[in-house]
């Protein structure tokens, strides 16, 4: 577990207020007949796979997004912000500043589609073909994707298991730095991390930026998960722990983990370097597209009226995550698991079921969509990764099945 940040932590939600049968009714014939990828592309099976939820959004965006229809305005709005923004650079650091004690220059923010438009972005205005990448691994599939498509190398931080959880060899990492100066540009973070659920501390944030300042890396902290972390563990940001990470952080995020609005294409990049930022400006005009009215209208909705929803999802995926460990004990305990300290993401051991093939082929077969291990790198072999963003009855029968799977022994 990580101790609390200090100034400048996340601070503890309210208490929830919102109905929890918003998360736990989900209702069964809506759910499969979504038409959106997570539920229509393994057609037939108990979806467990891509990071989306199954709840429907909260009302406060819904009812925005209804108030823009009714409105029957649908044309170019009038957003007269600078750098082709909109109100939501504000509400981003104003968001910051209230959950994290982080005051981001708003001169420095960036709306962009997505994280990994982000992540593409910067690696390929700071860095070459050839170009070293530091990452943790296993992780995010578009971002092992975004080393291979673009021509750089992986610097990889192999995640190991112990007592207290996940944790990352940084000595080791020097010592390859140091073996080769000029290897690496930039260090991709997932913070919190996708898909183990580890919570960065400030200690280890600080070695990073540490690390990062003497071998003068660019860091992309991709934050996407940061308002989905667990009590005792607090988020804090990279660019919060000194003047110098703040220099040399791109930190990423977006209400699409949080509020379930992935499809609505929106996130914020806060763009530290400064010359970064100029490169980015050079850029011809709408090459990175433009902001989208919904998207605008959802995400400003939620960060300004959401957090009663919040934090009563969030309430209830704590309850999931314990859930699903007793629910592994019960039907399949050859599964290790370690309880995620973020994220509604489960990093599933299956290595000591004895399968003659890869979990995630033998749990379809089975009739379970499950995260491809391999998909998240070489590490990933022998693994899953489990989404337990759904009602306690479909989890339920997602372990039931997953252990039905699983060879007698």
């Amino acid at each position: 577990m990580n101790a609390p940040a200090g100034p400048g932590a996340d601070r503890p939600a309210p208490r929830p207020a919102v109905d929890r049968s918003l998360f736990d009714d989900v209702d069964r014939a809506w759910l499969v007949a979504k038409p959106g990828q997570k539920w229509r592309q393994p057609a037939g099976k108990l979806a467990a796979w891509v990071a989306d939820m199954d709840f429907a959004p909260a009302a406060v965006i819904t009812d925005a997004l209804h108030e823009v229809i009714d409105g029957g305005d649908l044309g170019y709005p009038h957003w007269p912000y600078p750098h082709g923004g909109t109100p939501l650079a504000r509400a981003f650091v104003e968001r910051m500043t209230r959950r994290y004690g982080w005051q981001p220059d708003i001169e420095a923010c960036r709306e962009l589609a997505d994280v990994t438009q982000g992540v593409r972005l910067v690696v390929h205005l700071a860095s070459r073909g050839g170009d070293g990448i530091v990452l943790h691994t296993p992780a995010y599939p578009p971002f092992h994707a975004t080393w291979r498509d673009m021509g750089r190398r992986l610097i990889e931080v192999p995640a190991h298991r112990g007592p207290q959880g996940w944790s990352f060899d940084y000595d080791d990492l020097e010592r390859r730095l140091a073996s080769q100066p000029g290897l690496a540009k930039i260090w991709v973070l997932c913070h919190p991390h996708n898909p183990t659920g580890h919570v960065f501390g400030r200690d280890e944030l600080a070695r990073i930026v540490d690390i990062a300042e003497r071998h003068d890396l660019i860091i992309i902290s991709d934050e996407i998960h940061a308002e989905l972390v667990y009590l005792p563990s607090r988020h804090l940001p990279v660019a919060a722990v000194s003047d110098q990470a703040a220099r040399r952080t791109v930190t990423l995020t977006s209400a699409s983990k949080s509020f379930n609005v992935a499809g609505l294409r929106w996130a914020m990049a806060h763009v530290g370097p400064a010359a970064l930022r100029g490169a980015i400006d050079t850029l011809p005009e709408h090459l990175l597209g433009v902001p989208n009215l919904m998207a605008v209208t959802a995400v400003g909705a939620a960060w300004t009226r959401g957090d009663e929803w919040l934090a009563a999802c969030l309430s209830y995926l704590e309850s999931q995550r314990r859930h699903l460990r007793d629910l592994l004990v019960t039907h399949c305990a050859a599964i290790d698991y370690s309880m995620p300290e973020a994220t509604y993401l489960a990093w599933l051991d299956c290595r000591g079921l004895g399968l003659a093939d890869e979990p995630y082929d033998h749990f379809a077969r089975h009739g379970v969509e499950l995260g491809r291990g391999p998909d998240f790198g070489p590490a990933g072999h022998g693994f899953v990764r489990l989404n337990f963003a759904t009602s306690a009855s479909m989890l339920t029968d997602i372990v039931a099945a997953l252990g039905r799977a699983v060879p007698m022994r």
